[in-house]
């Protein structure tokens, strides 16, 4: 390389080291203030520990705060309600199961849109729903047992985690 070529090539290093260089653009800091997860049923729950666990981990990652609210009641329907009415920015989340699909279906005009207003945002847990019986009820299937709870109106007690739903109907009425 000849002496010219050589200094000029210095010269255009030091000058392209001396150029301002606009400012990267940077994300907004992230979380800036307390998180709020709703966990939509009574404190001390399968879902309130959950929420703890999440928060705990998910405070812990993005180096914030992360404040557990419970807002238990109808079937869940409260505590989603209070997400559906608060800002979209990020810093309202509920954790929430099956309420979101079967809403709509047990309730003439539910408070909020699964689909409209709200975005999800992570899978954290998958159970399962199972139905059991004492072993000396004679029905051996969910349709016998929907046939027997038809042929004894009122007989058959059942439980659930929350509200059924209205096409499960183990009583022989007019209401279902």
């Amino acid at each position: 390389m000849k002496p010219r070529q050589l200094y000029l090539a210095v010269s255009a290093l030091i000058l392209t080291l001396h150029v301002q260089v606009p400012e990267r653009a940077h994300a907004q800091n992230y979380p800036n203030r307390p998180i709020r997860m709703i966990s939509p049923f009574p404190a001390g729950g399968g879902n309130d520990v959950l929420a703890r666990v999440i928060g705990t981990k998910l405070a812990d990652r993005l180096k914030g705060t992360v404040v557990i609210e419970n807002r238990p009641g109808a079937g869940a329907v409260i505590g989603i309600t209070a997400l559906a009415k608060s800002a979209p920015d990020g810093y309202t989340l509920v954790l929430s199961g099956s309420t979101l699909a079967v809403a709509p279906t047990l309730y003439k005009s539910p408070p909020f849109d699964a689909n409209k207003d709200f975005t999800p945002v992570a899978l954290v847990v998958h159970y399962p729903f199972l139905l059991v019986a004492n072993p000396l009820l004679p029905a051996r299937s969910l349709p016998e047992l929907i046939q027997l709870a038809k042929q004894q109106p009122g007989q058959i007690m059942y439980a659930s985690p929350g509200v059924a739903p209205r096409n499960i109907c183990l009583r022989n009425c007019s209401k279902c």
